[in-house]
């Protein structure tokens, strides 16, 4: 499983070319294993998100189809080592750190595209309503050059938020009524 995360805000459309981060297999974990501060940087921030999981194969994707390749969302923490990600030319090696995408427990799409979605995090709630939060449009945006795979994340937009990361922390999210996605720090 990858996960490709979109550098845009929530109400935002997708910028010509999209700043996209990718995270390949090694960087995801879930729930329950712990995040190991590496000693590569003082200033680790966790940044809270919401992903989709993709759940269909295609390419080039009309937005009004976009709805139909995904499935399932779930609440996201990424790591970041906000000192070392303001160097340039540093985006592709903060991607690549072992176990830095923490995705909590997969949750059932609300029946509606207007139903309203909370994150609950450390740093205030997010309200999101699938239709405003332009997923479909960033579907239909990535898929124009980049395959959409079976079982690969989506993050659609990042909050604005982060949380400082000291080792022996806890950090929970809650999204919707689902269960609390808690990520130990060591």
């Amino acid at each position: 499983m990858k996960v490709t995360a979109i550098q845009r805000q929530r109400s935002s459309t997708v910028e010509w070319p999209p700043r996209i981060s990718h995270y390949p297999g090694l960087a995801v974990f879930h729930g329950g294993k712990p995040f190991f501060v590496p000693g590569i940087s003082n200033c680790w921030e966790a940044r809270p998100a919401v992903a989709v999981r993709l759940c269909r194969l295609g390419k080039s994707i009309d937005e009004k189809f976009a709805s139909r390749y995904y499935d399932a969302i779930a609440p996201v923490l990424m790591f970041v080592p906000a000192d070392i990600e303001r160097q340039p030319g540093m985006d592709g090696m903060i991607s690549d750190i072992d176990n830095t995408v923490a995705i909590g427990p997969w949750q059932p799409l609300p029946d509606n595209t207007d139903d309203t979605c909370t994150l609950s995090t450390p740093c205030g709630d997010l309200t999101f309503t699938l239709s405003d939060s332009g997923i479909d449009n960033v579907i239909s945006t990535i898929s124009r050059f980049m395959t959409i795979q079976m079982g690969d994340a989506l993050i659609p937009f990042v909050m604005p938020a982060a949380i400082p990361v000291k080792p022996d922390v806890s950090i929970s999210l809650a999204l919707n009524a689902g269960p609390t996605f808690t990520v130990r720090t060591k």
